[in-house]
């Protein structure tokens, strides 16, 4: 019986740095490259068709590649991204997946059926994958994969690939691990008839073998409301992925530190990798060097006289924090397979969850982009068309659907899901419980959606472009468009709804409007419904058994300053770990989004009002923390960054070095 390698392809379509594919090269034995449309993964409600679009697209460029005879590995090109509405509008015509397949083995069966059947007909020496943060579904079936290769004397290798560690205990090791990983030299990408020649198609006879690509409409475990694309998205695949990153890096990447707030800057300045790293069509390892050899390419020419503007370094300093923020997050749900299902802190498993909180009628408000809230429905009606929002409006996103309208972060986890092209596990759920105010370790995130719509699209280019509705309304009503008189909605042929109305389409009804276009009214009363949220959030978080929980959970998940992760104590040499930095009592903790910022639990505090102490441990310096009227840390936000500083008066942020704004 012929013993034959397979290569496992789950989220990782791509040629580069590529250790699977690396070890199978390098080896003589016959290799299978395998990817299987898994039945029982493809149930999962956090599935939509332009996530399926979009992994076919990355296959086709995959089996084209590991087809051509010689030179497969396409470098970065100098193209950039400067027309980046007409590419996305030409996505689904600029690749064709259903062509015959070349050098893959594609099934529509379950992975253990696949495998199975292989053993029957070669004898596999080892099967060859990447370590995968997913779903608790995904981390089921790897577990029974494991199992049957133990029983069945085949090698499993996984190999890493995104910076987060298995079995990490804790994190006082995290930030040197990941960045000994970010360091190493890449797996060499696959070239030439080498490895082409390798490679064997099994005929038929596999489970729910495939001769092409599936299209996700064919695929009957995805509900029909959920198999169509995005109108207008970005297009998959390694080729793609490559062309992203260079026009970043060599033109675009200016300005990301100074457009990654606003949905309207962003679309440009920000790198726009997400769903490349998400679906693993590039390695974050890959990116990391890139930007460092940028980074090392800008010093050299600015040494030699050039002129570089100092945007660069700023920006392409906040890009690498946020790559180091991505592993971070990961980390949590690879420490934490149940994340999620359960809240973080398990003291607030009761929020959200009594009877009468789920209003059903505010979620389809939420869901569909109809809440009132123009600069909110702009957002949510970006991510129908285009599958794609900045970070901060979708932070915003979540904040209004659980704190001004009370809904369950689980309840509203699988249509974000489904919302985002770039949907990552590893990054989803934690930030969901984060931005939700359940993880007993962060700060409670209550975005002002109408603050920040003033703040982020001042003229409300970003609301007309997705509230056609209000296209004709003045700049001085865009965000408020209740606040308009009759004669005002007259002039702009729309008329915006009340409370009344609101409460007569939820119940089915019809709004009469002659000939105006209709806009909803806000659904509830902004500053009201933030504030009851965070009364109830801030009665758990202050009790004391919350605080202990709390203690556990930084102790497992909480980020650790710098990159050396253990400290010396004044009196000698012997080494301590410092892992929590204590705060005032009654204020939420606050583990930050970045690489570099201090976390912080509310676990040891004082009694008394104003300033307050708080030490980390091992005898160090006290930290001045200020509190707010409503017991709440004083913070800034680094404009570059968009850290919230705690030290509200230094003159540079703590994470980016960059100067205050005045």
């Amino acid at each position: 019986m012929i013993n034959v390698n397979v290569v496992w392809i789950k989220r990782d379509a791509r040629t580069h740095d590529h250790g699977p594919l690396r070890y199978a090269a390098e080896n003589p034995e016959q290799c299978i490259v395998l990817y299987v449309y898994e039945k029982d993964q493809l149930l999962q409600p956090s599935l939509h068709g332009s996530h399926v679009s979009c992994v076919n697209e990355g296959l086709t460029d995959l089996d084209s590649r590991l087809s051509v005879a010689t030179g497969s590995h396409v470098s970065c090109v100098n193209e950039d991204l400067i027309d980046l509405d007409s590419r996305l509008s030409v996505a689904t015509s600029l690749v064709d997946c259903y062509q015959p397949l070349r050098t893959l083995t594609v099934c529509y069966s379950t992975i253990l059926q696949v495998l199975t059947m292989i053993h029957t007909k070669f004898s596999i020496k080892a099967l060859l994958a990447h370590e995968e943060t997913g779903h608790y579904s995904s981390y089921q079936r790897d577990r029974r994969v494991r199992a049957w290769c133990k029983q069945s004397g085949i090698k499993m290798m996984e190999f890493e690939q995104s910076g987060v560690t298995r079995r990490l205990g804790d994190r006082d090791d995290f930030s040197k691990l990941l960045n000994a990983f970010m360091a190493k030299p890449q797996h060499p990408p696959i070239l030439g008839d080498s490895f082409k020649d390798k490679i064997i198609r099994v005929g038929l006879g596999l489970p729910g073998q495939c001769e092409s690509l599936l299209c996700p409409t064919s695929l009957t475990e995805i509900p029909a409301e959920n198999s169509g694309d995005r109108e207008s998205r970005q297009v998959g695949g390694e080729t793609e992925a490559l062309r992203t990153l260079s026009g970043f890096l060599e033109s675009r990447g200016k300005n990301y530190s100074r457009g990654i707030s606003s949905p309207n800057s962003s679309w440009d300045s920000c790198s726009r990798l997400s769903i490349f790293l998400a679906w693993g069509h590039i390695s974050v390892r890959y990116v990391v060097q890139a930007v460092r050899r940028r980074q090392a390419e800008l010093k050299a020419l600015k040494s030699r006289g050039v002129h570089i503007d100092e945007c660069w370094g700023r920006s392409l300093s906040a890009f690498q924090s946020r790559l180091h923020w991505r592993s971070h997050f990961m980390q949590k749900l690879e420490s934490e397979p149940l994340l999620e299902k359960k809240d973080l802190c398990p003291s607030y498993q009761h929020l959200r969850r009594g009877t009468g909180d789920f209003n059903a009628d505010f979620y389809e408000a939420w869901k569909l982009g109809r809440t009132g809230f123009p600069f909110l429905d702009a957002c949510i009606r970006c991510l129908i068309k285009h599958g794609w929002l900045n970070f901060r409006m979708r932070a915003m996103v979540v904040s209004f659907a659980t704190y001004n309208l009370w809904l369950d972060w689980k309840k509203i986890a699988p249509h974000l899901a489904r919302l985002f092209l770039d949907f990552e596990p590893g990054i989803h759920y934690p930030q969901l419980q984060m931005q939700s105010g359940t993880t007993g370790i962060n700060a409670m995130r209550v975005y002002n959606v109408t603050k920040q719509g003033k703040d982020q699209d001042p003229r409300g280019e970003f609301v007309r472009k997705f509230v056609l509705e209000l296209r004709s309304v003045k700049d001085e009503f865009i965000h408020e468009p209740w606040k308009m008189t009759k004669k005002d909605m007259a002039r702009c042929k729309v008329q915006v709804g009340t409370p009344d109305e609101a409460r007569t389409l939820f119940g089915g009804g019809v709004v009469e409007t002659g000939d105006y276009e209709y806009y909803p009214g806000p659904i509830v009363n902004e500053k009201e419904s933030a504030k009851a949220a965070k009364d109830k959030v801030a009665a758990v978080r202050n009790m004391t058994s919350t605080k202990r929980e709390a203690e556990v959970v930084f102790e497992k998940h909480g980020s650790r300053k710098g990159t050396s992760d253990y400290r010396k104590t004044k009196g000698g040499g012997k080494k301590v770990k410092v892992g929590v930095e204590v705060r005032a009592a009654g204020a939420a903790g606050g583990e930050e989004k970045a690489m570099g910022q201090k976390s912080i639990i509310d676990m040891f505090a004082g009694k008394g009002g104003g300033k307050k102490n708080a030490r980390e441990g091992g005898g160090e310096e006290a930290v001045e923390l200020e509190v707010d009227n409503e017991g709440g840390i004083k913070t800034w936000t680094c404009t570059t960054c968009t850290f919230e500083n705690t030290k509200v008066h230094a003159p540079v942020c703590e994470v980016c070095c960059c100067s205050r704004a005045s």
